[in-house]
């Protein structure tokens, strides 16, 4: 019995229709299969140790894989261009998934990483847009490659197990048909560019989690289905350019206490972070000296906010703006919340005499992340 497939032994047979390959081989080198088109079959090769680049690449009429044995890595390309492959089957031995290794393929249904694989390479299932299931990622795989699951338009869940640390560039670009709610395990700390851009069918909320200390430009720019409140982790220092654009579905958001910086532009409105929202209420948690253009990006209904940051807003926010029919746009009620959690009065917070402005107002402690219930809130309406 065969066990090794040699590097281009196959390579350009396009009139080749039938070839049984023996479940006892070993290894396939590459581009042994390259570029026949015509080879009808199915593979099962329950021995595998070895897959080359581009050992299948171009096998149009190739209808399915199941890959077993020892096999660690899948070489860049293997599968590249297989449109005619609707099921794949991953070894839980598999360690890498190669870059391009299945870019183009028509495979349907549900997709199981498994937890062995550590790296899923860059542009490993790049638009296979017949993908029409669940995405599952089990626990244990840690980097996910820019691209990766790119233009995946028809898949319709994504489970992301525990163990990612980083998601690459554009990794879910345009998984359109993405739905439910997306929750970023909890071992993830950088998010690259775009990379959940234009996934518009989500429709629940957004958890991102205290592990994530960088955010892409545009990440989750599109996602207009998400809702609820959105909370930036503490770990996070600047909010990028376009990070949570036309996220209309949002209505509540907290800014964890490490944010020290947004991005903003006055020529470009549209790369600003929160541009094309409708957030009604704001927390900020942290120490805040970038309030004034935080809140031309934001025009919530209500902000909460430090006390020792009270006074500064006052004097910082922007002045009001006409309405087209007359009369003033009055800024959004201000509130101040307590300077330390235990629920006591925090110092100073009455007005002085012949002061104006209105005294800040202590807020029971926090409630889930929110001011609680029934918080007293004080209006400023600027003269």
């Amino acid at each position: 019995n065969a066990t090794n497939m040699a590097e281009n032994v196959f390579a350009g047979c396009t009139a080749l229709t039938t070839l049984e390959l023996p479940q006892t081989v070993r290894s396939i080198g590459a581009s042994a299969f390259e570029g026949c088109a015509a080879w009808q079959t199915s593979l099962h090769l329950p021995a595998l140790e070895t897959l080359e680049t581009r050992a299948f690449f171009g096998c149009t009429a190739l209808s399915g894989a199941e890959l077993g044995g020892p096999v660690a890595e899948i070489g860049d390309s293997a599968f590249q261009n297989c449109t005619g492959m609707t099921s794949l089957t991953l070894p839980q031995t598999l360690q890498r998934i190669g870059t391009s290794a299945f870019r183009d393929c028509g495979i349907t249904g549900n997709l199981t990483i498994p937890g062995s694989v550590t790296e899923i390479a860059e542009n490993a299932f790049y638009n296979c847009t017949a993908l029409n299931g669940t995405l599952t990622i089990e626990p244990g795989v840690k980097t996910i490659g820019a691209y990766a699951f790119r233009s995946c338009s028809h898949m319709t869940a994504v489970q992301l197990g525990d163990g990612i640390t980083s998601i690459g560039n554009e990794a879910f670009r345009s998984c359109s048909s993405l739905s439910g709610d997306l929750i970023l395990p909890d071992t993830i700390t950088s998010l690259g560019s775009y990379a959940f851009t234009g996934c518009t069918g989500f429709t629940g909320t957004l958890h991102l989690p205290e592990s994530l200390t960088e955010l892409g430009t545009y990440c989750f720019n599109g996602c207009k289905g998400i809702t609820g409140t959105l909370r930036i982790p503490d770990k996070v220092t600047y909010l990028p350019e376009g990070a949570f654009t036309s996220m209309r579905g949002l209505t509540d958001l907290i800014v964890g206490a490490g944010v020290e910086s947004c991005y903003y532009d006055t020529k470009t409105q549209s790369a600003n972070v929160f541009y094309d929202t409708d957030l009604s209420t704001v927390t900020l948690l942290g120490t805040y000296t970038f309030f004034s253009s935080f809140y031309r990006l934001v025009h919530p209904e209500t902000v909460y906010v430090g006390t020792a940051q009270y006074t500064e807003l006052l004097q910082n926010l922007p002045r009001p703006r006409r309405r087209a029919g007359g009369g003033l746009c009055h800024h959004a009620a201000l509130c101040a919340l307590p300077c330390g959690r235990s629920g006591g009065l925090p110092r100073g917070c009455s007005a002085a005499a012949g002061d104006q402005r209105p005294a800040p107002v202590a807020l029971p402690c926090f409630a889930g992340g929110r001011p609680a219930a029934g918080a007293q809130q004080v209006a400023y309406r600027p003269s």
